[in-house]
């Protein structure tokens, strides 16, 4: 299987602990991973479950509020998920070879969001389909021209707005 980017390392859930000493004041922990999200820790202070808003996570550091009383080992956070690790491949590293397209290629055909390949323009050099209903708003550049063939309809509330200098052709 290819993959854009650097090859996923393989995950498996370490469970782990973290226990904090309160001071009555500190209201920030540092938690030993990194979490995405409150869904990914439970938080204990004084042997009591805390939920959100109570407390609060970014990266690695917790925000308790309010703080947690004094006490030896008094609040603890259990880890319930890995940390997730995302890639971001490097500038230009990611080509044609490395996408998961389906058709071919050529110089009249682009990518569409489905990662399948489509013929641009018209079919056949013959024919150009287009809606006949504008549903949400437009507006034509001041340096572009649009053409659609009609007739067309614009639904209530929606507005086609052409610039000063853009053009639109119904045919």
């Amino acid at each position: 299987m290819s993959y854009i980017g650097s090859t996923p390392t393989t995950q498996s859930f370490i469970a782990g602990t973290d226990s904090f000493n309160g001071t009555g004041s500190q209201t920030n922990f540092t938690l030993s991973r990194l979490v995405n999200s409150v869904n990914d820790i439970q938080v204990v202070v004084n042997n009591v479950v805390q939920y959100p808003p109570n407390y609060s996570v970014s990266g690695n550091t917790l925000t308790i509020s309010p703080a947690p009383s004094a006490g030896t080992n008094n609040v603890y956070v259990r880890y319930l998920s890995t940390t997730l690790q995302t890639f971001a491949p490097s500038q230009g590293t990611v080509g044609l070879n490395q996408l998961a397209t389906t058709g071919t290629p050529s110089t009249s055909t682009y990518l569409r969001g489905d990662m399948a390949w489509a013929a641009a323009g018209a079919q056949d050099n013959i024919f150009y389909e287009n809606g006949q209903t504008v549903t949400t708003n437009r507006t034509i550049g001041s340096t572009t021209n649009a053409m659609s063939s009609g007739p067309i309809t614009i639904n209530t509330g929606v507005t086609v707005t052409i610039s000063t200098g853009g053009n639109w052709a119904i045919v």
